[in-house]
């Protein structure tokens, strides 16, 4: 499977209804999640993205409970080239979390934020702008890569948080993600005065982007998206856990224009919507995340309990996960 592909794992062997089963890859540790439940039967079920920044080789994907720890290890592969358009020029605007940039700017954090790197902010948003990747436009897949930080401060420098690097990843014409590098204490460490626990991760995807409530236009080669609602995933409340999976986060809009297309036909100008694109269509893609079914099933047994991992296909509607 490739780095930032999409794996289902199941473990048996908890405690019937377990919680707080934490998931996780080595070798590098990477939290995926922390919260994942055992079902009545003891089994425990995590279905999610691997760290784009996975190196190739083998790794380790744990579930690790109370009284139990088991692992399989799963064999990570570069990337394939995303076919498409090379993006010439990009850009995004998002606030954030409004909540949460008016906590930081309140009486109670007493605090700022300052953008590096390319950022920048013009109130009620941060702005990314230039960016490098490939996207096909017809099928809506590939991935847009930005530079530039936020970095997030209060409480007398007790709470700090970065989030930056950017990615967009457009998964089809209703769904996509924001990916980020995040690192910082929660507000709660904060506020204990705890800043020894500090999450750092890279290009987790960060937020869920529904496209099918957004705004989307077409102008010659360049897509605008606008008013798309965000909301948090599991891996980014594991990542940034002031907030549960599925929180809903600031609209995001953002702007898409490609160049070097003479292998690809663009539509006509107007809205973009699904049924413009044809199931061959999308199904000729071969995104970063977007594989085939392929491989094996990776079982390992440890102490009365096992793990299975299988890649998940999102390539096609319809493709069912190795069990």
């Amino acid at each position: 499977m490739p780095a930032g592909g999409e794996i289902s794992a199941s473990g048996a062997g908890f405690a019937p209804g377990e919680t707080d089963i934490k998931v996780v890859v080595y070798s590098t540790p990477v939290i995926l999640e922390q919260t994942l439940a055992a079902d009545a039967d003891g089994v425990a079920t995590w279905r999610g993205l691997l760290p784009a920044t996975l190196s190739p080789g083998e790794h380790t994907l744990t579930f690790q409970g109370k009284d139990l720890a088991l692992g399989a290890p799963i064999a990570v592969l570069a990337p394939l080239p995303v076919s498409g358009c090379t993006v010439q020029d990009a850009s995004i605007d998002w606030g954030f979390k409004e909540s949460f940039r008016s906590y930081i700017s309140g009486s109670i954090a007493h605090g700022t934020w300052e953008v590096s790197d390319g950022a920048a902010y013009t109130t009620p948003v941060f702005q990314w702008r230039g960016a490098t990747g490939t996207v096909e436009l017809t099928a809506m897949t590939g991935q847009v890569d930005f530079a530039g930080t936020v970095t997030f401060t209060g409480h007398d420098g007790l709470l700090r948080t970065t989030v930056g690097s950017p990615r967009i990843r457009l998964v089809d014409d209703a769904h996509a993600q924001l990916l980020l590098d995040v690192s910082g204490v929660t507000m709660e460490d904060a506020l204990a005065g705890r800043t020894d626990n500090v999450v750092t991760v890279s290009a987790v995807p960060f937020v869920d982007i529904d496209l099918a409530q957004a705004e989307l236009t077409r102008d010659g080669s360049t897509l605008t998206v606008t008013g798309a609602p965000t909301a948090i995933t599991a891996q980014g409340s594991t990542a940034f856990p002031n907030y549960p999976a599925g929180t809903a986060f600031d609209p995001i809009a953002f702007s898409i224009t490609v160049t070097d297309c003479a292998a690809q036909a663009l539509p006509g100008d107007g809205e973009v919507s699904a049924s413009g694109t044809s199931a061959d269509a999308a199904g000729s893609a071969m995104p970063v995340w977007g594989w085939a079914l392929i491989g094996a099933l990776a079982l390992l047994f440890a102490a009365g309990g096992s793990v299975v991992t299988s890649v998940v296909s999102r390539r096609r509607k319809g493709a069912e996960a190795l069990r």
